[in-house]
């Protein structure tokens, strides 16, 4: 089994969406992966096609897993459409409760609770966090083989990237960058200048780029739309992002 968390300290860094293009780009190839919510905002259930539930209303998924009930399929980890792609993924899904404890889970609490349900049962975990370092982002960072830190190119991004990189080391980890909706740098503009600032800062440990745009949105959260090469592009991207951080 290879485990990958997904990080980054700054909020809206793309960390759901990318997580849904790792998914389905493993499922593709007919992997059996395991998406696991870190996040009490619940993005990447919803990006993976679980609707919204009426306030006060919850699934059962990682609250209960470390309140102590075992990972079930059917009860707490929740298979996903499979018309989707050929493949499987299945998601243990995250919703406002989580915010009760997921600054105070212990660093090792995701390991005791899936590591042996996870390795019988699916090829590739992918952990989607919240943004920040402390909590259950520790946790996953504990349990995962492989840290992927997508990266936007953005002056606000920047101080928080390098952040959750040195965050990443100090956990005993190696970061990895991805970096979302790069752009070669050309000429001396404002943009190409932060291009570059960003490749001092983190091209030692810069595995690739994905791309931000409407049709790496809609590969993740409705793939139908996307035309087949389009989809096989995003895929072979993905792949090899993922091959590299192993």
């Amino acid at each position: 089994m290879v485990s990958y968390a997904i990080v980054n300290q700054k909020g809206g860094s793309t960390k759901s969406s990318n997580t849904a293009i790792f998914a389905r780009s493993l499922a593709a190839t007919g992997k059996r992966v395991l998406v696991v919510d870190c996040d009490p905002q619940g993005g990447i259930s919803s990006v993976l096609g679980f609707p919204a539930l009426q306030e006060g209303d919850f699934r059962k998924g990682l609250v209960e897993i470390l309140f102590g009930s075992d990972p079930v399929v059917g009860e707490n980890v929740h298979p996903t459409d499979r018309a989707l792609y050929p493949g499987s993924i299945d998601l243990i899904p995250a919703d406002y409760r989580l915010d009760q404890v997921f600054f105070t889970t212990s660093p090792f609490a995701l390991s005791q609770a899936l590591e042996s349900f996870a390795s019988e049962n699916y090829d590739v975990v992918i952990l989607d966090t919240p943004p920040t370092m402390q909590g259950i982002t520790r946790s996953a960072i504990f349990f995962a083989n492989s840290i992927i830190v997508p990266c936007e190119i953005s002056t606000q991004a920047l101080g928080p990237t390098r952040y959750t990189v040195n965050s990443v080391r100090e956990n005993k980890k190696n970061p990895n960058i991805v970096f979302i909706g790069w752009k070669e740098p050309d000429g001396n503009g404002y943009q190409a200048r932060l291009s570059r600032e960003f490749l001092e800062n983190f091209e030692d440990i810069l595995l690739g780029d994905l791309p931000k745009n409407t049709t790496a949105i809609s590969f993740a959260s409705e793939p139908k739309k996307v035309t087949e090469a389009l989809r096989e592009g995003i895929i072979a991207k993905a792949l090899n992002i993922l091959e590299k951080a192993k």
